[in-house]
């Protein structure tokens, strides 16, 4: 029996600018060389998933400041062996980055100019979520007037 492996991660948004936080993944890596967000595997200590990208996203990013965090995934991506589960993090301001040897870079980019290789779990969420994304940081810019 194959057992499906679940994994979680934060679509960082910077609520001042509306810019979003990718992670270019790191060549040892599934999808390697492509864009996607800080995240990574559940692990044993993690109870649920949202413990699994708050975990992750700290450990890739060393991001101490303060967040918020959607309370429920904002896009699961499932396929018979991976769930994928994306959390929104808004952030007042953006926070410096520091990564780990997992990744080769991050970049802080506005939704009309992002990398075209996207990992495409993080490509579907856009495509299929990116209206709503788009309403969210409009909303978030205009509660910074």
């Amino acid at each position: 029996m194959i057992s499906k492996k679940i994994g979680a991660g934060i679509f960082a948004i910077d609520k001042k600018t509306g810019k979003v936080l990718l992670a270019r993944r790191g060549m040892n890596s599934g999808y390697p060389n492509t864009w996607a967000t800080f995240g990574g595997t559940f692990e044993e200590e993690d109870v649920t998933p949202k413990q699994t990208a708050k975990r992750e996203f700290w450990e890739e990013t060393g991001i101490v400041e303060p967040y918020e965090i959607s309370t429920k995934p904002f896009y699961i991506d499932a396929n018979p062996f991976f769930e994928f589960y994306t959390y929104i993090g808004v952030f007042d301001g953006q926070p410096k980055v520091e990564i780990n040897e997992e990744s080769l870079g991050y970049v802080w980019v506005d939704l009309e100019n992002m990398p075209f290789n996207l990992i495409p779990g993080l490509e579907s969420m856009l495509k299929e979520k990116g209206e709503e994304i788009k309403a969210l940081i409009d909303k978030l810019l205009d509660s910074n007037y």
